[in-house]
């Protein structure tokens, strides 16, 4: 499921957005890595060959988002000129959550040396991700995601929270987390920071309205969208902190690591039907 709109544009009438490609070696001068000849759990740095695929020292490819730049390039400019084109592409974002991830969202990469924010470009293992979750907002179902590193869980999360705030009227989606700086310190390492970059980088016309910092649309721990009174809000995994509230999903981050767990789930009850507890594994249990 890509949409909670009944009035969706049909898939096949929405646009193939360019995907990742994988580097390849352009030069001489590129270096690559390979697994090393007599330590299997270290690499080692070598030249590459010309033309063949580039990997990281944990011997991932690395991907080239070219393409994908190339096309968001074009349908930015033409929206800046175009308001009926620009239309088009609110319908065929409200349409497709993935069609706009693709096209609009970023995201930020601190562990990079230049060009931080870096363009969100799902892969296939996330669009699977991304629909069954949407299918579970849509069944009213809870769900348990198991990340790890680098796969782009929490990111993921944060842009449907944004996806659904900008599309759906009146949607309040929450953050749990174990503290205040990871729920929302205003920086992107924090689950509302991260929001906050997301619509933060969308066009001014796609932000429904919403202003950073402004009364009413961005206070500590709540995030709320003026056209659609769509709102993100934070709270944290101690005792009954959830007790009060409705929402229609809630996003529980690193749940296996909170304390008195029995008793905060008690408090989720009202809450919401749709949980979602994302987390790393802690134990073997």
């Amino acid at each position: 499921m890509i949409t909670l709109w009944d009035e969706a544009v049909a898939p096949e009438h929405i646009p193939i957005v360019p995907g990742n490609m994988l580097k390849r070696a352009t030069s001489e001068k590129d270096i690559t890595y390979e697994l090393h000849p007599t330590n299997p759990s270290k690499s080692i740095e070598r030249g590459a060959i010309v033309g063949e695929l580039l990997r990281q020292p944990n011997l991932r490819y690395i991907a080239d988002p070219t393409e994908n730049l190339k096309w968001r390039v074009k349908v930015t400019r033409q929206c800046d000129t175009d308001v009926q084109f620009r239309n088009i592409q609110i319908i065929l974002c409200k349409s497709s959550i993935l069609y706009w991830i693709n096209t609009f969202v970023w995201t930020f990469n601190p562990r990079l040396k230049k060009d931080k924010t870096v363009p969100l470009v799902t892969y296939p293992f996330q669009d699977e991700l991304v629909c069954w979750l949407m299918e579970r907002i849509a069944m009213e179902e809870s769900a348990l995601v198991e990340k790890s590193r680098e796969m782009g869980a929490s990111w993921l999360a944060c842009a449907m929270a944004v996806w659904l705030s900008l599309f759906d009227l009146e949607f309040v989606s929450y953050f749990m987390s174990m503290t205040e700086d990871t729920v929302d310190n205003r920086m992107e390492d924090s689950l509302l920071g991260k929001c906050r970059f997301i619509l933060r980088n969308l066009p001014e016309w796609m932000r429904g309205g919403w202003i950073e910092r402004a009364q009413g649309c961005d206070v500590q721990m709540a995030l709320v969208v003026p056209q659609t009174q769509g709102t993100i809000k934070g709270i944290l995994s101690k005792g009954t902190a959830a007790r009060s509230g409705r929402s229609g999903v809630m996003f529980a981050d690193e749940f296996a690591f909170v304390d008195d767990t029995e008793k905060v789930l008690k408090a989720m009850i009202t809450l919401t039907g749709c949980k979602f507890f994302i987390s790393t594994a802690n134990g073997m249990g």
